[in-house]
């Protein structure tokens, strides 16, 4: 299944979004590995500690991916002062 990303924060160097392929059924922790083979392992640590969230709601790594989500993002943390 293909699957479009949004990216924020500091993935946005990477671009606005990042197109990825995961079985069919496949769960937000086959993104997450899927994700990384695309970015790289110097973006390991940093996907490790985001999370994904579809337009309504954050998503665990144990949440199945259907093809009737519209909307997916990737959300690093943020600090700030």
């Amino acid at each position: 299944m293909e699957i479009k990303l949004q990216l924020f924060g500091a993935f946005r160097k990477y671009g606005s979004e990042i197109i990825l392929e995961i079985p069919d059924g496949g769960l937000v922790a086959d993104l997450r590995t899927s994700l990384e083979k695309s970015l790289g392992e110097s973006s390991s640590r940093l996907i490790k500690i985001s999370r994904f969230a579809t337009d309504k709601t954050m998503l665990d790594d144990d949440s199945e991916i259907t093809s009737n989500i519209s909307v997916l993002a990737i959300l690093p943390p943020v600090s700030g002062g």
